[in-house]
């Protein structure tokens, strides 16, 4: 099965949430971790501020893919291979548009 810990997932699978870490908050608790501005549409524990931008998003998924190649080629194991300008989806799910890199 290959299995990888949680940061190779978030590396390596995940950027978004990898990204959206650092910018976690409540809404109602008081304290460190209460969210500061607007809360991101469809979303209850990252403000429009913890989003990814599409840019970042492209870069970091473009940068996880490289590294999974490179890591299958040394472990020979075949894979997906990227192909130029795939990114894997629409940007990280980023439907609001705001794209904050807080």
């Amino acid at each position: 099965l290959r299995c990888k810990n949680m940061s190779w997932y978030l590396a390596n699978v995940d950027p978004e949430m990898e990204f959206e870490l650092d910018h976690i908050c409540h809404p109602y608790v008081d304290g460190d971790d209460k969210c500061r501005g607007p809360l991101a549409r469809n979303r209850f524990t990252i403000t429009d501020r913890g989003l990814i931008s599409r840019d970042r998003y492209i870069r970091r998924r473009m940068e996880a893919d490289l590294r999974l190649a490179e890591e299958d080629e040394r472990e020979g194991h075949a894979r997906w291979r990227p192909r130029a300008g795939n990114t894997g989806d629409s940007a990280g799910g980023n439907s609001s548009g705001s794209g904050g890199d807080g």
